[in-house]
């Protein structure tokens, strides 16, 4: 410690007591995460990369550093924006697939009217019937769902 330091906590000393020995506030390095650049992380990941024009399937902590620095000038480290994930209750994480909610009301008009038209049918009309719920790709246990990041408590694909 130099002589003009220790002269300061003496001066500091004789004016504020022992008060005046505790380390004061001090401003430091402006945060690069702000409000707004939490912002736009949070809308990132509510949406696809394809909605900003990337090529990607799900957002990485460099790929959303990226879009940072070039949306809004905010040049943040991939553990920067993975430490405002954090606080954000982000976690990385395997979602599970599941089938989308279906309206009673709608699937049973959608049925009367299948139904209707098969009983309409005559003799020479083929009656094709698809899966569209592919089950197969679902219920798979070697499908492959990628991990990405995601909020605690909605782990749906």
């Amino acid at each position: 410690m130099t002589g003009p330091m220790v002269y300061k906590w003496f001066d500091r000393f004789d004016e504020e007591g022992p008060s005046g020995l505790y380390d004061r506030d001090r401003d430091g390095r402006p945060k690069k995460i702000t409000e707004e650049v939490e912002a736009e992380i949070e809308r990132l990941l509510e949406g696809d990369p394809t909605d900003e024009g990337d090529n990607a399937t799900r957002w990485t902590t460099d790929r959303v550093a990226e879009h940072l620095d070039q949306e809004l000038g905010a040049n943040v480290h991939p553990e920067t924006v993975r430490d405002a994930l954090d606080r954000l209750e982000y976690s990385w994480t395997r979602p599970r697939r599941e089938l989308p909610p279906t309206d009673p009301e709608a699937y049973r008009k959608r049925l009367a009217a299948i139904v209707e038209a098969v009983a309409e049918a005559d003799e020479e009309t083929s009656v094709l019937v698809e899966d569209e719920t592919i089950l197969g790709t679902v219920s798979s246990p070697s499908a492959h769902v990628a991990t990405c990041w995601g909020t605690a408590g909605r782990m749906g694909a």
